[in-house]
């Protein structure tokens, strides 16, 4: 059999079937016409439609009754939704059947408007249903305005909140001088999961601008809904006041006074591990041999320097108790701090002498022993020990910082006239002199 033969035995069937599928497809829609037509009760299309964000990937959308209904039946409800507006079969997605007028459609991406609308049919009857008019959402995850507070001249810290129910994977912070946070970015780093971030390492005076990306991920892939923009300007530094510190001659810290920064005026004044700390000692474990006066300007010592002389010929460690600081017999030796005398020795001749090393100092001439000396208590409960002193100004009572207690000598073990300084802790312990002043 032909072609031609088939097409004429089948005419009439073909033409029959073309137009039953025709009817099926104007039936699918056009429902509620097609009940009119067939006598079947109809249920009328649902009401005032609203939706509610209700996390960063679901959203609760809820409708009332329709008004024209069979009596005696119950009423099913599907939600059809879509991102088009024409609610095409192969993007649109649609809910299980319910009685109940509220639903939540999840795994929404944010940031993308969707369509919806309800299906309502009677429980005896699918086809006798009715399509509401369709209403628009868009999925939010959008975290609130930033606010930003500023710490110091060089940093900046700002805050939001959530996004509405939660949700969010995560955050993804910009920063530009430009109010469209145009590229290039001056800050862009990983996700943060925290609803806080600090930027650091700003300029001083100057505007910036920032704003935060909430995201979620959906089917592996991230989507993002992005906060209003917050503009700040950062502070003017200050003078370098309170607790400045240089730490490793990189960073300032100033936990006290956090506008009073001068970064670049203590990165270019420090060396090696040098420490300003608390405004109150001198700390440089690793270069001692460095005599930074500049950093000294910034934090200055607490304690007085006990003679003319500047120069050191011995340092603390390695079996010597304390530093030797150089200088002519008969020099003026001063008291570091405000204290009272609780041990004077004036009796040892000058020059190397044999006997008992003492166990601390200012109790001895023998062999290791300071000689001619003094030693008082701080009014923090320290010790400082002044030794190989020539002369002694004043045995007992109290002393203020400066004032002279003797002069340089070569009394006890010496060999040339120097004073040896020790400081002690309040527990008798054995402390470097050169962590509390400023010219070692």
């Amino acid at each position: 059999m032909g072609i031609k033969d088939f097409a004429n035995d089948y005419k009439y069937p073909l033409l029959a079937l073309a137009l039953l599928l025709l009817v099926y497809g104007f039936f699918l829609q056009n429902i509620t016409t097609f009940s009119k037509i067939t006598g079947f009760a109809t249920v009328g299309p649902a009401g005032s439609l609203s939706s509610s964000t209700y996390s960063c990937s679901r959203t609760s959308v809820s409708w009332s009754k329709p008004t024209t209904y069979p009596s005696g039946v119950t009423i099913y409800y599907i939600v059809w939704y879509s991102v088009y507006s024409n609610f095409p079969s192969s993007s649109t997605l649609s809910t299980s059947p319910s009685t109940s007028r509220s639903k939540t459609l999840s795994g929404l991406a944010p940031g993308i408007k969707y369509y919806w609308r309800i299906y309502s049919y009677p429980s005896n009857n699918f086809w006798a249903g009715s399509y509401s008019s369709y209403r628009s959402f868009t999925q939010s995850c959008k975290p609130s305005t930033p606010v930003a507070t500023a710490l110091n001249c060089h940093s900046e810290q700002i805050t939001w909140t959530a996004p509405t129910g939660g949700g969010v994977s995560g955050y993804l912070v910009a920063l530009s001088t430009s109010s469209t946070l145009s590229n290039p970015w001056l800050y862009y780093p990983s996700p943060v999961t925290a609803t806080t971030f600090t930027f650091t390492g700003l300029n001083a005076n100057t505007p910036y601008y920032a704003r935060v990306a909430g995201y979620a991920t959906i089917g592996g892939k991230n989507y993002y809904d992005t906060s209003g923009t917050v503009g700040f300007v950062t502070t003017t530094c200050g003078s370098p006041t309170c607790n400045i510190r240089c730490v490793s001659c990189l960073t300032l810290q100033n936990e006290d006074c956090s506008y009073s920064y001068n970064y670049e005026g203590c990165r270019s004044s420090c060396s090696c591990t040098a420490q300003c700390i608390g405004c109150n000692r001198w700390r440089q474990a690793d270069c001692r041999e460095v005599d930074n006066a500049a950093c000294w300007k910034l934090c200055p010592s607490p304690y007085y320097w006990p003679t003319t002389d500047t120069a050191i010929s011995e340092y603390f460690g390695g079996g010597h108790r304390g530093i030797d600081i150089d200088g002519h017999v008969g020099d003026a030796v001063y008291a570091i701090t405000t204290g009272t005398i609780v041990a004077s020795r004036t009796t040892c001749a000058s020059g190397a002498e044999t006997g008992t090393s003492p166990s601390i100092g200012c109790e001895g001439c023998g062999a290791g022993a300071v000689g001619n000396c003094v030693k008082i208590l701080h009014t923090d409960g320290m010790y400082s020990v002044y030794g190989h002193l020539s002369t002694v100004s004043v045995i007992s009572g109290t002393v203020l910082k400066g004032d002279t207690i003797g002069a340089i000598g070569n009394s006890g073990t010496s060999y040339g006239g120097h004073l040896h300084l020790e400081i002690w802790s309040s527990s008798s312990a054995l402390l470097n002199p050169c962590d509390y002043l400023d010219k070692c």
